[in-house]
């Protein structure tokens, strides 16, 4: 294998990455609070929003701009044809969390749907599916598209919120959300996903994609407050 055939992730492109996990944390913290101002119980099921979206975030930074700064600082070659992903343990984290934090924040959305705490065993039973066909496979990429779609139901539940709310631009940003969301487990499944123009075109997506639920959260958070204060006046 030629030198020239191999790369190391530059820097910009980690600091990039921290883009839409930023976007993705405010937006979960907008989308806790219209949780937190709605129904009677709902300060538990904000907090354990609050606690998946820390988590989803402090292992999106392992995942993302950690991993690609160290592998950086060690320039450690990323090579075609095969395009081995740099400090890969670091992505475990990611992958393992991706599906619960999801899961979670749905559930809390669904939660202010019902105007209600509601059980949460029926995402524990879908989450274990999910974890007994990535092991039987042996595909850790499976849990990757569970978690992608655990992110379309959000998006899809928080749509419905928002359709409530009267706010059909805030469900046409969801429902866009959801598409650029299902956009990128199949870049990610891909065998030179860390061909650093691959990597581009993924964290492009992503940023747009994460830009596009903080606004809608922002909106549908917003919109609530202000509906609540002309009803209260």
């Amino acid at each position: 294998m030629a030198l020239t055939d191999c790369v190391t992730y530059p820097l910009v492109l980690a600091a990039e990455d921290i883009v839409p996990i930023v976007l993705a944390g405010v937006g979960y913290w907008y989308l806790s609070k219209r949780v937190l101002n709605d129904f009677e119980g709902s300060p538990a099921v904000a907090l354990a929003m609050r606690i998946a979206a820390g988590l989803l975030v402090v292992c999106s930074f392992l995942a993302g701009p950690v991993r690609k700064i160290l592998a950086n600082v060690a320039a450690v070659p990323i090579c075609a044809p095969d395009f081995e992903v740099p400090y890969s343990q670091f992505q475990i984290p990611f992958v393992s969390a991706l599906a619960p934090g999801f899961a979670i924040l749905t559930w809390g959305v669904i939660c202010t749907l019902k105007g209600r705490k509601v059980a949460f065993w029926p995402a524990s039973v879908l989450l274990a599916l999910g974890v007994v066909g990535a092991v039987a496979v042996g595909e850790r990429t499976i849990l990757f598209a569970v978690g992608g779609l655990w992110a379309t139901a959000l998006a899809v539940s928080a749509g419905i919120l928002a359709s409530r709310q009267r706010d059909f631009v805030t469900t046409g940003l969801f429902a866009l959300y959801a598409l650029g969301t299902l956009a990128l487990p199949p870049i990610s499944s891909k065998g030179n996903v860390s061909d650093v123009n691959v990597q581009w075109l993924a964290q492009g997506i992503n940023s747009v994609t994460q830009g596009l639920f903080l606004y809608a959260c922002y909106r549908l958070f917003s919109r609530y407050q202000r509906q609540s204060t002309t009803t209260a006046a």
